[in-house]
């Protein structure tokens, strides 16, 4: 079974809302409604559920090492996480982000402690889901391997409501095959300073993207930004 991006987002959903799990550092793996976890169970968890490889993984500090050498890579922190990610801060704590602006955690117990308090989520808050923010969080860990199986995220088209624009990276910038960062191949590097027309906008797997029409009739694709700080398009 191939990992699945999103299969690991609703299973992080469903273990911080769905079911009343509680956190208990002493009682880790009890997965159940009414059951304990900690922040790096949880993780683990929804992440073998979704059909990934951990390899020997069993708490923050060996995650990094594990994920990895199995498909996954090292991003630096830009407050800018993609769905999908591993929000890790290797000694003391991990979460995953789920988009819009949103992560999922396993937190604290009913009594602030780490270990000693009642099965399930007696606050609301033991296992969550809350904003993203800055833990601090010494990287992010992105799966590089095909998403979903191999199949391409799903796009959101304008419908061609756009006339031909473009624009000039401010960057090095990757042409893709399809709107995704983890499932498509690289079409071609822009370098800096290069202008990028588009005849049409796509919202899909985080980002906005540049539709470029190709001289062979295929399509390139250009992340603009995030659509956290672009908004949607209407």
């Amino acid at each position: 079974m191939a990992g699945s991006i999103s299969k690991f987002i609703e299973r992080m959903n469903y273990w911080c809302v769905t079911v009343s799990l509680g956190y208990d550092q002493s009682n880790r793996l009890d997965f159940r409604d009414g059951g304990e976890t900690d922040c790096s169970a949880l993780v683990l968890h929804a992440l073998k559920e979704a059909g990934f490889d951990v390899g020997n993984a069993t708490y923050t500090g060996n995650m990094r090492s594990n994920l990895t050498a199995r498909g996954w890579k090292v991003v630096a922190v830009n407050g800018n996480p993609q769905p999908g990610d591993i929000l890790l801060n290797d000694v003391h704590h991990v979460a995953a982000y789920i988009g819009g602006g949103k992560l999922a955690q396993a937190s604290i117990d009913e009594n602030g402690r780490a270990t000693g308090g009642k099965g399930g989520d007696q606050t609301g808050r033991e296992t969550i889901i809350s904003p993203y923010y800055n833990y601090p969080w010494n990287c992010y860990l992105r799966w590089t391997g095909a998403n979903d199986s191999g199949s391409m995220p799903p796009a959101t088209s304008t419908g061609g409501k756009i006339k031909m624009k473009s624009f000039k990276t401010k960057e090095t910038l990757q042409l893709r095959k399809a709107p995704s960062v983890s499932a498509a191949k690289i079409a071609s590097n822009m370098p800096k300073g290069t202008v990028i027309k588009f005849d049409d906008v796509v919202i899909a797997d985080g980002y906005i993207w540049a539709v470029q029409p190709r001289g062979d009739g295929s399509k390139g694709y250009a992340a603009i930004g995030p659509i956290t700080a672009y908004g949607t398009i209407s």
